[in-house]
């Protein structure tokens, strides 16, 4: 297709176009572009043709590619442009603002055209949020419209684009604001649109926020003019007024009366504006209606300034301060706001709320608020200078700090008046009130309505009222205070003044009370005004009013304030008997002041009427330590703590008091009654000493006391008490001052001290109760107190075997003393309880009496356990057990913590059989002490003990072991027999039972003191020769032998097989051993047919072998053996007896009979080691060991048995020591203790020892630590000594390799000079401690003691094995010589020593010559050549010593040492490390096989004995080889053994590759 046809086509394209044809017009163009693809014509026309064909998406796509192909052209750019009119959304925004604004650079200089497309892009910026660019085409188009209709349109659109940021908007654009505001407003008809009057609004806030103030005021007046029905122009005029009235104290009459033009015009035109409220507030405040003021901005809006600003000054008018400063608060909030409307300066404004907040906290006058108030000066002291000096002086004359008023003074003007009224305050407060007041009626001449110099003029007058000078002042001074009130009406301070006068000059409490009352109403929260009140109406007597001012006043006041108010709420409160509400209060007033003692002392007597007396100790301690000089304090803490029990430490307070005041009455009473409290309890703890020194002590003070008062009734009273004390303690001599028995003192400044018997004490107890009674004698409790007294002088002297007629008397007296107690008190059940006590006594015996009086103290008393009790036991006396059982059971359920009805139980239990006697008295014990309970329990323990058919049962599981009998007894009787020292039936009770808790050395003791109290009863020999039997058996068992065959000597042993047996064992140890033997053949012949002949049988074998006579030994055996009941003793004695002999049959034989006995299992421990022995002499140890083992599978919590395989296993090869270790830590778990554990702890830590578990290691299987525990189970064990040392010995010597430490040498010395030191050392042990003390020395480098230590050897045990070898080696090593060893020594331990030594001495090639030496000697070749530690130790000594450097000699040693390992196939982790050196030296390019024999070296490690020395040393050998290697497998295998190394802390390895790398 040529030119011509592509013009035909395109032509008939506009036509079909024209006829709305667009499916022709279409197939034209396709046919153009189809020849020239880019055709611009034929691409605008198949636009035209698709948007008519309703194809808006190939139109747009045809247009696109028309503008690309010439985007000069306009038709393409127009269509999309008709496409976006029509369909907005068809393209986004940005596109969108693309093409109208190629458009409009298109009809560049056709502002016609341009017009509509610049609206066009105001549309989408704006659509888009690009205000800016939309404000810049605004401008643009403004600039090219002309014609001031048009115009609106574009000035709406820019004044609503700019109205929401116009007070941020830059200058320039606020003027342009302004401009268009100004041109829209200037249209007269738009003036009367109410739909644009908005713009009025915005142009004043602009002229506003630019302080174009002249401006804005003209404008408001044009407004008003033009349009007076327009609202804003009202509130913008009125706005102005006010905001520039602020801080004009007396605004002129002008601007008063256009305040109130406005304000009336603003209500007609916009009724509901707040500007309204503001203007008649201003109005009120101005006619002084500050309430009507207040109450109108109460609400007004937070965004009101000027509004806050007169709520401020009503307010202070006011005096509410609060208020004040909430105003403010509001006013500066709204102040700071972005879209504030204000028309005076804003730092003037917010320099006069400033002012304003400081002046209210000046008014409210708290320290805190003085502060807030000089920091707010401060800030505003340079705008406004005077006013900020002026109040800043009042604020110093408040705190009292006239230096400073007056510096401030000196900053103000001397002739304004407010300046010298602060001139005549700050004479006042000097108290010049003459020069004061002339300075003053000069001020008040000047400006009579000046309140504040009113009101000071009526203080300095009312200092001035009782002045002689002039008599009229009182009357003035009433007068100017009236004038004062009357210029100031909500003043408190002047109706406070007004008040004194009235209650003090004129003496009118109602009107004092009304002056007060209005006082109050105004400022509630002064003290001053609330205190006066509440005074005054106590006067009046109006309590209930007075105390609903102090809950106002409370209820109103901050925390930590109002503390009068507080305190004396609280006080009424406690008159009240509130004490509960009374603490609250005085806590309150703690928090107002917490240091004030007397407030304290009020709390701490509120808490002990409430009775928290743990809380009123503390307040009191509070108020000591405030007034450490406070008497009533102490005495008070120190009363509190008698009351709770705590006795001691009230006695420590009343001496506090004492030191101070000897003679101050109440604290020696006190002290007196804490002493006597405190030896009440040491007295029921049986702590007899104690509670007599308490007792004596508070005698003291009492008669220190009495000598003071001797009027007060309770001072002889306490001295009674303390008197009559001793009649339950067993003493005989009392320390009482001498005054007490009538004898005069020379120094009545010391107080003599004097000893007297019980007798004579109990005496002076009656005498001070009869003079308690001359002082009250109708005292029901002070007569009782007698009678008991007397009573117990009556039970001295029968219990003393005294004159009996003189103790019936006593008796006698005593029942008439209480009956007068009846008389007095007739329903106190405690005297007709204690009288029925008197009537059961065998002095005064009355049944029927005693009887009565029970049954009347219980019906005076119902829940009375004490008569109870005492009733059952009266019965209980008469055989009446039911009717006994019956009482105590009532008492039981009365108080079933009360001992006495338990112990009746328990006898009654025991007279009747019952099989519960023994648990009741346990239970007795359990609840306290007493006598019977004591004694009861201990004679059922003593009997189940010696009942041995019992020992295995059930009832001596529980009531012997389960409840600790023993203890529980022996403690009772321990008691027993210090309340009461002449029962020798409890002495020996006491020794049989410590006895039994193999406590012999007290056991001895109780039986002498027993024996001593029989020694006058000539009718007691039997009782003597059974305690004496008891002695020489303890004496026995404590290995005394000589004094136990003494006391036997002394004793009548009367067929007594037990303890013949003993006398014979005793001989025996004396090594008397034929009177031994006569005794036991005496035994024999008592035994006939019992199971002891057995037993004694096995005794006379045992002194049989001992003297040596074998054949008798194994006859005496035998014959025990064919007895009926042949005991297991004589059977493992015949055994041992066999295997000794090498007589395996026997042996075998009665290994059989003792498995078949029934009772092996208590043995079985000794027969399977027997049989481990006979095993061994059959040499078949490990069958000996298989039948421990079968054993331990059957029976395995046989903890002995454990043992028993722990010590066989360590005894059959020094290999395994860590079986050993195990079997005994199983025997550790299994056993119930006893001593048989320190045995295993000791056996653990050998097996330790021999298996090489030390404290480096992870698995916790420490030796040492095991060793520690075997000594302190047993500390005077040999055994455990020498083990320690060996473990310690061990330990050193690892801290020694690992980090040079040496001081546990010193610890392992001292336990083997102990071991040393013990007399029954064998020799073989001795010589092990003093080879081990050679070593010592050697390790610690101390020389000199090794030669001593060596002839000490050499002289005693020389003749032992391998000692020769051992001072062969040490000798040599002293001596520096280089002599042959004799290596065919059985002693590798020896020699491994002299090397090592010789390492030490000579160096390392030294000690290798010498290992290599022995290795290949014929003599040692047998004994050490195929020794795997020998050759390690060669080899790897040998390659330390390569590295240091290559010696050719020792090349030749490490590989003839290194052959021998390989050849003998001896694997190990020292010997793949030699083959790996070995291996790099003779091939270094073979690194693959060192690599292999590294890595199975460190597979070979033990690392549950291995320190991490040689593992370390593999890992850096690796490290070295496979640090610069390529291969992957290479770098994973060195982060592995980084890993590695980390994880055991081996930090030479990580070092040692951080050198590589670096």
């Amino acid at each position: 297709m040529d030119g011509k046809e592509i013009k035909t086509c395109l032509k008939a394209a506009r036509e079909f176009i024209r006829n709305k044809e667009f499916k022709d017009a279409a197939k034209q163009c396709k046919a153009v572009l189809a020849v020239d693809p880019n055709n611009y014509n034929a691409l605008v026309f198949l636009g035209v043709t698709a948007e008519g064909l309703e194809n808006k998406e190939q139109a747009l796509k045809a247009y696109k590619k028309a503008t690309q192909g010439q985007p000069d052209q306009l038709l393409a750019w127009q269509g999309i442009s008709s496409m976006l009119e029509k369909n907005p959304d068809l393209m986004t925004a940005e596109e969108s603002i693309e093409v109208f604004e190629k458009l409009v650079n298109l009809h560049k200089g056709d502002e016609t055209k341009q017009l509509p497309q610049l609206h066009k892009l105001v549309d989408l910026h704006v659509k888009s949020g690009q205000k800016d660019k939309a404000l810049k085409i605004l401008n643009q188009l403004l600039e090219l419209e002309k014609d001031p209709e048009k115009r609106i349109k574009p000035l709406c659109s820019l004044i609503a684009l700019m109205v929401t940021t116009a007070p941020k908007l830059p200058q320039k654009e606020i003027e342009m604001y302004e401009s268009s505001l100004k041109e829209l407003i200037c249209t007269e008809e738009n003036l009367l649109s109410n739909s644009d009057r908005d713009h009025y609004g915005r142009l004043l806030l602009i002229l506003m926020s630019q302080i174009k103030l002249r401006e804005l005021s003209s404008t408001c007046d044009y407004l008003i003019q033009v349009c007076p029905a327009l609202p804003s122009a009202y509130e913008f005029q009125l706005r102005f007024i006010l905001d520039n009235s602020i801080g004009e104290g007396y605004p002129s009459k002008e601007t008063c009366d256009n305040v109130i033009r406005l304000t009336s015009a603003l209500c007609g035109a916009q009724k509901d504006n707040p500007m309204i409220t503001v203007g008649q507030a201003f109005s009120e405040i101005q006619n002084k209606n500050y309430t009507v003021a207040k109450d109108l901005l109460t609400n007004v809006s937070e965004d009101s300034i000027s509004g806050s600003y007169f709520l401020a000054q009503a307010c202070l008018s006011l005096h509410s301060s609060a208020q004040c400063l909430e105003a403010c608060k509001k006013g500066l909030t709204a102040c700071s706001k972005e879209k504030k409307i204000i028309c005076a300066p804003l730092t003037n404004v917010l320099s006069l709320f400033e002012l304003a907040k400081a002046e209210a906290y000046l008014e409210m006058g708290t320290e805190d608020a003085h502060s807030k108030a000089l920091m707010v000066l401060e800030e505003v002291q340079e705008l406004m200078p005077i006013e900020a000096f002026l109040m800043k002086a009042y604020i110093y004359l408040d705190q009292g700090k006239i230096a400073e008023c007056e510096d401030c003074f000196k900053y103000l003007p001397q002739e304004a008046l407010p300046v010298q009224t602060l001139k005549a305050t700050i004479l006042y407060e000097k108290k010049d009130f003459t020069a004061a007041l002339k300075i003053l009626q000069s001020v008040i001449k000047e400006d009579e309505s000046d309140a504040r110099a009113t009101l000071v003029l009526g203080k300095v007058l009312w200092e001035l009222r009782n002045s002689n000078s002039n008599e009229n002042l009182k009357q003035q001074c009433f007068t100017t205070l009236l004038k004062a009130a009357k210029l100031d009406p909500y003043n408190y301070e002047v109706f406070l003044f007004i008040g004194q006068f009235y209650k003090q000059i004129q003496q009118d409490l109602i009107k004092a009370r009304r002056c007060f009352q209005k006082a109050f109403d105004l400022r509630p929260e002064n003290d001053d005004c609330s205190a006066a009140l509440v005074d005054t109406l106590l006067e009046l007597g109006e309590e209930d009013q007075s105390l609903k001012v102090l809950q106002k006043v409370t209820q109103m006041a901050p925390a930590g304030c109002a503390k009068w108010a507080w305190l004396r709420l609280g006080l009424h409160q406690m008159r009240q008997e509130d004490p509960s509400t009374a603490i609250m209060s005085l806590q309150s007033a703690l928090r107002a002041d917490p240091q004030d003692q007397h407030v304290w002392e009020c709390l701490a007597e509120a808490y002990l009427q409430r009775g928290s007396f743990t809380a009123a100790l503390k307040a009191f301690t509070k108020a000591s330590e405030l007034n450490p000089e406070s008497w009533y304090c102490f005495q008070q803490i120190a009363s509190i703590k008698h009351t709770l029990g705590l006795a001691a430490e009230a006695i420590k307070e009343y001496e506090t008091i004492l030191k101070t005041s000897p003679t101050y009455v109440p604290a020696l009473k006190g002290i007196s009654e804490s002493l006597i409290q405190l030896a009440k309890q040491n007295l029921s703890q049986c702590l007899d000493g104690l509670a007599q020194s308490h007792f004596e002590e508070a005698i003291t003070y009492t008669v220190r006391a009495a000598s003071q008062r001797p009027d007060m009734s309770c001072l002889w009273k306490l001295m009674g008490d303390a008197c009559s004390m001793a009649s339950c303690l067993a003493a005989d001599s009392y320390s009482v001052p001498i005054k007490l028995v009538g004898k005069q003192v020379q120094d009545e400044s010391k107080e003599a001290k004097v000893q007297i018997g019980k007798m004579e004490l109990l005496k002076v107890g009656s005498r001070c109760y009869s003079q308690a009674l001359r002082v009250l004698p109708e005292s029901g409790s002070l007569w009782h107190d007698l009678a008991v007294n007397l009573f117990y002088q009556s039970q001295y002297i029968m219990t003393s075997a005294e004159d009996q007629g003189e103790a019936v008397s006593l008796a006698r007296q005593a029942a008439q003393v209480m009956k007068k107690a009846i008389m007095f008190e007739p329903k106190e059940w405690r005297h007709w309880n204690a009288l029925g006590v008197i009537g059961c006594s065998k002095v005064y015996h009355n049944p029927a009496l005693a009887q009565h009086c029970f049954i009347k103290s219980i019906e005076c008393e119902s829940s009375n356990v004490t008569a109870w009790t005492n009733l059952g036991a009266l019965y209980l006396d008469k055989g009446e057990v039911k009717m006994a059982h019956e009482a105590f059971t009532t008492a039981q359920s009365i108080d079933p913590t009360y001992m006495a009805c338990w112990i009746g139980q328990a006898l009654i239990a025991e007279i009747v059989g019952h099989k519960e006697a023994m648990d009741l008295f346990r239970h007795t014990t359990e609840l306290g002490f007493h006598v019977e309970s004591a004694i009861g329990y201990g004679k059922w323990v003593l009997s189940v003990l010696a009942d041995s058919s019992k020992r295995d049962s059930d009832l001596f599981r529980y009531c012997i072991l389960e409840m600790a009998a023993l203890p529980a007894a022996s403690d009772a009787l321990t008691k027993y027999t210090t309340r009461v020292k002449d029962d020798a039936t409890a002495f020996n009770m006491q020794g049989l039972l410590l006895e039994h808790q193999n406590l012999f050395l007290s056991s001895v003791s109780a039986f002498e003191k027993a024996l001593m109290i029989l020694e006058k009863n000539e009718d007691a020999e039997e009782e003597r020769n059974k305690i004496k039997l008891n002695l020489a058996r303890v004496m026995c068992k404590q290995k005394k032998y000589g004094e136990c065959v003494q006391c036997y000597e002394k004793c009548d042993l009367d067929s007594n097989l037990d303890h013949m047996c003993m006398y014979g064992l005793a001989l025996l140890r004396c090594e008397r051993f034929a009177e031994s033997l006569k005794v036991y053949h005496i035994a024999l012949d008592l035994a006939q047919g019992s199971p002891a002949q057995s037993e004694i049988y096995a005794a006379l074998g045992m002194i049989a072998f001992i003297q040596g006579d074998l054949p008798a030994s194994k006859s005496y055996l035998f014959d025990g053996f064919q007895t009926a009941q042949p005991s297991v003793n004589g059977l493992l004695a015949l055994c041992s007896l066999g295997l000794l002999q090498g007589d395996i049959t026997l042996a075998t034989a009665v290994l059989d009979e003792l498995h078949k006995r029934k009772d092996e299992t208590a043995h079985k421990s000794d027969i399977l080691y027997l049989g481990f022995f006979k095993h061994m002499l059959e040499e078949h140890q490990e069958a000996g060991l298989l039948a421990i083992e079968e054993y331990l599978k059957a029976n395995p919590t046989d903890a002995s048995v454990w043992s028993l395989m722990a010590r066989t296993t360590l005894a059959c090869s020094e290999t395994k020591g860590a079986l050993c270790a195990e079997y005994a830590r199983v025997a550790l778990k299994r056993g119930s203790g006893g001593s048989e554990r320190g045995r295993q702890r000791m056996l653990q830590s050998l097996g330790q020892l021999s298996a090489g578990h030390h404290s480096q290691l992870p698995n916790g299987g420490n030796a040492l630590k095991s060793a520690l525990k075997a000594y302190h189970a047993n500390p005077g064990c040999v055994s455990s000594q020498v083990t320690l040392a060996s473990a310690i010995h061990a330990e050193a010597e690892i801290r020694k390799a690992l980090d040079g430490a040496t001081d546990l040498f010193p610890v392992e010395e001292s336990f083997l000079q102990i071991a040393l030191s013990n007399g029954d050392l064998n020799d073989q042990l001795q010589a092990w401690c003093l080879q081990h003390l050679v070593i010592n020395s050697l390790s610690q480098g101390n020389t000199d003691k090794i030669k001593g230590l060596m002839q000490g050897l050499q002289e005693k045990h020389s003749q032992l094995p391998d000692v020769e070898v051992f001072l062969q080696a040490v000798t040599g090593l002293i001596c520096n010589s280089t002599d042959a060893i004799d290596f065919t020594a059985n002693n590798r331990l020896s020699f491994l020593v002299k090397c090592s030594l010789q390492e030490i001495k000579s160096g390392m090639n030294e000690s290798i010559t010498l290992l290599n030496t022995a290795v290949g000697s014929e003599s040692a070749n047998k004994r050490f050549g195929t020794d795997q530690v020998l050759l390690e130790r060669i080899a790897f000594k040998a390659y330390k010593s390569l590295q240091v450097s290559e010696d050719p000699s020792m090349m030749s040693v490490f590989e003839n040492t290194v052959k021998s390992l390989k050849d003998k196939e001896m694997a190990s982790p020292i010997t793949s490390l030699l083959q790996a050196f070995q291996t790099l030296k003779m091939t270094p390019d073979n690194k693959r096989l060192a690599k292999h024999f590294l890595a199975t070296g460190l597979d070979q490690v033990d690392t549950t004995t291995e320190l991490g020395y040689l593992s370390s040393i593999l890992r850096q050998q690796l490290l070295a080889l496979l640090w610069d290697s390529k291969k992957e497998t290479d770098k994973q295998m060195v982060k592995g053994l980084l890993d590695d190394a980390r994880a055991k802390k081996d930090h030479a390895s990580t070092d040692y590759f951080q050198k590589l790398c670096s």
